[in-house]
């Protein structure tokens, strides 16, 4: 009995000092069970910090986002703007093209009114030459008709040595002078008229070609006048329009070209922002990726570990109850 006791005692200091071993380790446990679950805790926290900030940044990249498309809609309309100065410099080099033809079609009046004018001038010249051509045959006339009258006067002082030949040929000479002077009244009066007549035709015929003429060139002269003036308002404003187009597009695509570089810079600008923006979600996404999965490394970890000290706490429970029931027994 006494050595069933002693043993008994010892099993009971055993058991003691096991309880005591096993609350030791449990508080262990405990404490690193305690220890993890704060760490745990604290990690919980910092995914929650890293998501508030992951937040603020998808607002931030949402406001930029705003922005940019804001500074497409302002870029789009600065094309249309550009377009539309584009149409209207397109308008005004139809307006110039438009008056060019109008130049070349004045010019070609012009020079066509300038032939016309030739031409007319080349019909009186040909006009005052037949005119010359009848006056040298009207001429040729008058000599030959001296140099019959001259023949007749050499057959007059031939035949003066006879007196009756020279009464008949004096009378013959007188007849022959009378008609010749008939003739000749008739032919200078004849010639005369025809000469006069004709002088009188054609001086009729060259004033009223000349009037025509004078009318026509007169005609032409304000029709150039005219075109001339046309063509100076047309070239002045050609030049002024030339001018005001140019000053409009110089003004406009100085214009366009700031506000296009302004665009551009702006876009470049919110093209970094949102690079850097992006690039800023990219890290924090793979941070939260990396918290999601050190958290579930940790909380598989923890529970895991716990479940293993618990289980090897059962275990030890369980020992201990089943070296404690044979002593109880006993």
């Amino acid at each position: 009995m006494e050595l069933s006791v002693k043993s008994t005692e010892e099993e009971m200091v055993q058991y003691s000092d096991g309880e005591n071993e096993l609350q030791d380790k449990m508080g262990q446990l405990s404490d690193e069970l305690e220890g993890k679950m704060s760490r745990v805790h604290t990690a919980k926290a910092d995914v929650k910090t890293a998501e508030a900030t992951l937040a603020t940044k998808e607002a931030a990249l949402q406001k930029s986002t705003g922005v940019l498309e804001d500074r497409k809609g302002r870029l789009g309309d600065l094309k249309s703007f550009v377009a539309n100065i584009e149409d209207k410099l397109k308008v005004v080099a139809s307006e110039s093209a438009h008056i060019g033809s109008m130049l070349q079609d004045a010019r070609a009046k012009q020079k066509m009114i300038r032939d016309n004018i030739e031409s007319k001038t080349e019909t009186s010249q040909k006009a005052r030459q037949m005119l010359d051509e009848r006056e040298k045959a009207l001429a040729v006339t008058t000599n030959s008709l001296k140099a019959h009258e001259a023949a007749l006067k050499q057959l007059y002082m031939g035949n003066f040595d006879q007196e009756k030949e020279v009464q008949d040929a004096s009378e013959l000479h007188q007849h022959a002078v009378v008609e010749e002077k008939e003739l000749k009244e008739k032919r200078s009066e004849l010639d005369g008229y025809t000469y006069f007549s004709l002088r009188v035709k054609l001086s009729l015929h060259t004033c009223i070609i000349s009037s025509q003429y004078q009318s026509k060139i007169e005609s032409s002269k304000r029709q150039l006048d005219e075109l001339d003036r046309q063509v100076d308002s047309a070239v002045l404003k050609n030049t002024t329009l030339g001018r005001i187009a140019t000053e409009i597009k110089s003004r406009d695509l100085k214009q366009a070209e700031e506000r296009l570089t302004l665009a551009q810079q702006q876009l470049e600008a919110a093209k970094q922002e949102y690079n850097a923006k992006t690039s800023d979600i990219l890290r924090l996404t793979q941070a939260r990726k990396i918290l999601d999965a050190q958290r579930q490394t940790m909380t598989n970890s923890s529970s895991s570990e716990a479940d293993r000290l618990m289980e090897q706490a059962r275990r030890e429970v369980a020992h201990a109850k089943s070296l404690l029931t044979p002593d109880v027994a006993k």
